[in-house]
Order: C-alpha cells, then structure tokens, then sequence
C-alpha cells in the first residue's frame, strides 16, 4: 500500500526539480501519517464496540440470573425477613394476632354458677346467672369475674344473651352436647358481647407524613405531646369521595349508585396503644404503635388522624367457649332467623375463646371474641364484629352446610 501510493504521489520524472521532489515526499510522508491515524481511530473504535457489546451481554446473562428479591423470607436459622418495597410497604406481620397479641395465654375463668338443662326457654335463666357472674367483683390479677357453667342439652333461647361486663365467660360442659338453640324469626345474634357505648374523644391528632406504609408502626402526629406510653389511640383512615372512585367502588354495575360506596362509609379504625413517643415537640411528636397498620396511609387520599379518647364503659376479657350454638330455620332458603353466633360490638376491648367451642347456625362456632372448632346450622353472617373494636381471638374456627339464598351477598358474603 506504500509502494502504490508512493508511485502516486512521486511519478519518476527527470525533468522534476529537487524542490517538487521534496513537496511531494512530504505531501507522501503526510498521508502515511493520515493512514495511520485512521487505521489506529478504526481500530479503537472496535475495540469499544467489542468491550460495550461483551458488557451488556454480560449484563444481560447476570440479570438473567438473578431471582427478583422475594418480600418474604425464611433465613436456615428460622428468622423471618421481610423486604419493604419502594415505598416502604411489607407483608403484614400476623403474629400479632390472638389474644393480647399472643403476649398471654388465654386464661380459665373459674366456674361461678351452673346451670343445668330444663325444657321450655332458657333465655332468662341463663341471661340471670350472667347477670349474677356480672355483679361479682374482678380478680385483681386477671380481672375475670368468672365463667357461667351450662350443661348437657339443647337450651332453647328465644332471645338472646348479653355480656356487658368485663371477664364473664359463657362455657359449655361440653362442645357438641352443649347446644344453644336460638328460635324466632329476628337476623340479629345469638349472643352480644358490649360494653357501654360512652366513648369520649380527647383530641384529635393529624397525622402529618405524607406517606405510611403498610405493616408501620410508627407515625408522626400533630400536637401529639400529650401523648405517653400507654396512651391508648383509635387511628381513622376515612375513604374520601376521590379514593372510592380512584378503585372503582362508587357504582357496582347497572349504573345503580345505590350500592356504591359512599364517603365515609367505608373508613378504617385500628385500635392501637404507644409503646413509645421517639419526639415531642410542642407542635407534634412522633411515636410507635404495639402493632402495625394494615392500610397505607396516603395524603393524597385524605391522610390519616388518631383519636386520643377515654372509655370507661369499654369491657375486656369476655367469651364464648366449649360450646354449639345453632339457630332454626324453616328451610333451606329461609333468612328468617338468628344471622350471627355473636356479636362483638365497639364497646369491647379484648375477646377471646378458651376451649373449643362450637356454633352452629348450620355452622360449629366458638365465641370469645373467640370462636374454635366451628360448623353449623342456617347461618347467613357467622361472626361479627364492629369496626371500632379491638380485634378478637377466633381460633380454629369453621362454617359448613351453609343454607342462606344464593342471591346478592348472602352465602358468599
């Protein structure tokens, strides 16, 4: 490639003087140098193209290789590790379910009264003795008054039972032959488990982040300095107007808004304790709650705000347990009866059920603001408890031969 550019560039002339043969040997030395240069840029140039290529293939293969990082997981020691995503949400830690957060066994409530099965209703015989375990004074220790003892036999109710005081315990001498039946035509439930109903708000505290994951425990409050260990908060996370239409729930089909959800219909309450406050200044205060929130809290959305209150009327430590509870019906498809084993209502702290009780509204159920070892008769709602409520302890709990129209809600509720 010299030798033919160099016949180029310097063709043999004789006639040429010293000085064109100079020129042209520069002009000559000039593009060997230009040759150079290129074959030195082109070569570079594919060498980057070679380290970019090998570097994304590379890239790709390891990416490839790589499992997405799983939000929950269990370490060979048995911890459990959980991963936030983005925004800081995680997988809800259930542990803290069960009695007093699984913090304490269930205790046994010592036998106060029994009664033992007679024919006819049964509703006032047994509704006195509760009312006779409820006049009795508390344990100091563990706060139950004690339990009422009902025998071997079908009790017929024809209205149902109440417990308003806290740490009395409906108990059955045995689960399947233990039977309480509920007669009548009313949907209402077969026992109420409900304080008093005089809660008093104290103030009312904004919660200031933007954003709180789920599975939280900890949040920033306005004007939160009043507040300790201990203190007790209803946290309220309203649905606004905007967040029921943002997923949807503002009409069900046929352009019926009636069965829509409707602002602060449908607002959740988490009943929580701090069990510590991080800050305080005189304007807000950041704290921790015993147990995490199991909704996010977003200010786009209409924030969230705690309710610092005083509730002397709210009951604790109250059940059902070892025990069959079922209500009649005239048929298969027939409503007409008793819809709930129990209700749990806002003015109850701490439900729980001890041994396994059983409801039958076509349906075992154990009731403590717990239920265990639960099947049944004509039932249409098992259980229910209010959105206000702490939650209850409802173990081991089950719903078979239902028998409530298929229609709307009813059996898949």
């Amino acid at each position: 490639r010299a030798e033919t550019v160099l016949a180029w560039a310097m063709p043999c002339k004789e006639e040429e003087d010293d000085s064109q043969l100079t020129t042209n040997r520069e002009q000559y030395q000039a593009r060997l140098n230009n040759v150079e240069v290129r074959r030195k840029k082109t070569k570079s140039i594919a060498l980057l193209r070679t380290f970019f290529f090998v570097t994304l293939f590379l890239s790709a293969l390891y990416t490839y290789g790589q499992k997405p990082q799983a939000p929950i997981a269990i370490s060979k020691g048995g911890e459990v590790n959980i991963t936030p995503d983005e925004r800081g949400n995680r997988i809800l830690d259930f542990s803290y379910c069960g009695y007093r957060q699984q913090g304490a066994s269930i205790p046994d409530a010592p036998v106060k009264v029994f009664v033992p099965y007679k024919t006819g209703d049964q509703s006032r015989r047994i509704q006195r003795a509760i009312d006779y375990v409820s006049a009795l004074k508390p344990d100091k220790a563990t706060g139950l008054r004690g339990a009422v003892l009902i025998g071997e036999g079908v009790h017929e109710l024809s209205a149902p039972l109440h417990i308003s005081t806290s740490g009395v315990v409906i108990r059955g001498v045995s689960k399947h032959k233990t039977i309480l039946h509920k007669t009548g035509v009313d949907r209402g439930a077969v026992v109420y488990i409900e304080g008093k109903n005089d809660l008093t708000v104290t103030d009312t505290l904004r919660v200031t982040d933007d954003y709180v994951p789920v599975g939280s425990h900890t949040l920033a409050l306005s004007g939160g300095v009043r507040l300790a260990e201990g203190s007790r908060l209803i946290i309220v996370r309203p649905s606004t107007k905007e967040w029921i239409e943002s997923i949807g729930c503002e009409v069900f089909g046929g352009n019926l808004s009636y069965w829509g959800w409707k602002a602060g219909e449908m607002d959740v309450r988490w009943q929580r304790t701090v069990t510590s406050v991080t800050s305080s200044t005189p304007s807000s205060a950041n704290i921790v709650i015993d147990a995490p929130l199991s909704v996010s809290l977003d200010k786009e959305w209409g924030g969230a705000y705690a309710l610092a209150y005083s509730w002397p009327g709210l009951i604790h430590d109250c059940g059902v347990e070892n025990i069959t509870i079922e209500a009649g019906s005239l048929s298969p498809a027939d409503e007409n009866h008793a819809w709930r084993i129990y209700r749990c209502g806002r003015r109850l702290l701490g439900a729980y059920g001890g041994l396994p009780a059983a409801c039958r509204l076509r349906s075992h159920c154990p009731a403590y603001g717990s239920a265990s070892d639960s099947r049944g008769l004509p039932l249409v709602l098992s259980i229910v408890r209010d959105r206000w409520m702490a939650p209850p302890y409802i173990p081991d709990s089950r719903w078979q031969d239902p028998l409530p129209a298929l229609l709307f809600r009813g059996r898949h509720k």
